[in-house]
């Protein structure tokens, strides 16, 4: 027992002793900040809005449904010190208890919309030879994406809480790594997410460019008191449940690697294939584990009067991705094959137009009748 106590104190002394080493290092740059004199922080202003028109067809067991459906983001960033930047976003949130969609749809009787700080973090350039940028708070995810269709694994509407730690060691390459907070239970434990990404890009040849990375995002499995609050988001994985039909967890443990690449050539227009694969070696025995998507692009938006196509076909397994938080474009968001065709023009410098079709089904039980989802999406920033 007494040495099991004195293993404990020793650890407690080293962190204690790696944290002072991280504050000592840092505070000499900060205090340099500081007294190099303090100008008036200017705050920069940014917004997106979205009109929306949705229309479901053949979805399995429930009617058709057309919806039309708004969005609103105003973003404000403000740089308190040299290099040191605080930032929050407004968004609509029809409901804060699904992070996967910010979208309000129109037709409640003139009731009034709800609205939520999707963002509030800090974020620290820090003084390196290399470039490094610290992030802490609830952000946008800092990982790399891939181009066609790129939120198999995370929703571009999730914005997770944690920290975050980005490296730039040569350029075109960059390293992330980030520990994300699930959950937070009394007295002061918390399921989190481990992760770490590296991708990069660069030309090959004189109208040839190539992209890629590879990450891996590790689940810590919630006990029973807090796994129904993670579960009651999920999209299509399977479910532990209790006698009584309560759910109690996730069936699987999630260790999911997602990998992706990119070629473009430089045409009249860009032209990219592009391809991502996704596993996740902790899924239950018998389960699906794997996925992958392919998807090719032509064209791309900027000035008025360009135009970009997409098509992507995938299919991803059961247990390949944690689904509580990837897309919620589809129909299905796992267990399932579909295929992506969308149009966008840009109609003026802020402003496009983006037409596009989702079809999907059921993977097993193999389901062959596809479930479709049209939408009209105009898009304007300022």
């Amino acid at each position: 027992m007494e040495a099991k106590v004195i293993s404990m104190n020793i650890d407690l002394v080293v962190k204690k002793a790696c944290c002072m080493s991280l504050v000592m290092c840092c505070l000499p740059s900060l205090l340099k900040a500081q007294s190099s004199g303090e100008a008036k922080p200017q705050l920069k202003w940014s917004g997106d809005f979205r009109a929306r028109y949705e229309f479901d067809a053949d979805r399995t067991g429930k009617p058709d449904r057309t919806r039309t459906r708004i969005r609103f983001r105003l973003a404000g960033e403000a740089e308190v010190l040299p290099g040191l930047h605080v930032a929050a976003r407004m968004v609509t949130a029809p409901n804060r208890r699904d992070p996967n969609s910010t979208h309000q749809t129109l037709g409640e009787g003139f009731q009034d919309f709800q609205v939520a700080l999707d963002r509030a973090y800090v974020k620290w350039k820090v003084p390196a030879g290399v470039p490094v940028n610290v992030l802490a708070g609830k952000f946008g995810n800092p990982f790399a994406t891939s181009r066609v269709f790129s939120e198999l694994v995370w929703d571009a509407d999730i914005q997770p809480e944690g920290l975050a730690v980005m490296v730039e060691p040569v350029p075109g390459l960059k390293l992330v790594g980030a520990q994300y907070v699930l959950l937070h239970r009394s007295p002061g434990e918390y399921v989190g997410m481990t992760a770490f990404q590296a991708a990069g890009s660069g030309r090959v040849a004189e109208k040839w460019s190539a992209a890629g990375g590879i990450g891996v995002y590790a689940y810590q499995r919630p006990d029973g008191i807090g796994a129904p609050v993670l579960a009651r988001e999920n999209q299509g994985n399977a479910l532990l449940t209790s006698v009584a039909g309560d759910t109690l967890d996730f069936l699987s443990r999630f260790n999911v690697v997602h990998s992706f690449g990119a070629i473009t050539y430089r045409w009249k227009v860009p032209v990219v294939i592009s391809g991502q694969y996704v596993a996740n070696p902790s899924a239950k025995d018998g389960f699906d584990d794997n996925g992958f998507a392919v998807g090719l692009e032509v064209g791309s938006l900027g000035t008025p009067g360009a135009w970009r196509f997409q098509y992507q076909y995938q299919e991803i397994g059961r247990e390949a991705i944690y689904s509580a938080f990837a897309q919620d474009d589809f129909l299905n968001a796992t267990n399932m094959r579909g295929h992506l065709f969308g149009l966008a023009v840009q109609i003026r410098k802020r402003v496009n137009v983006n037409i596009w079709n989702l079809w999907s089904a059921t993977e097993v039980p193999r389901v062959d009748k596809l479930q479709k989802r049209f939408r009209v999406d105009l898009n304007v920033s300022f």
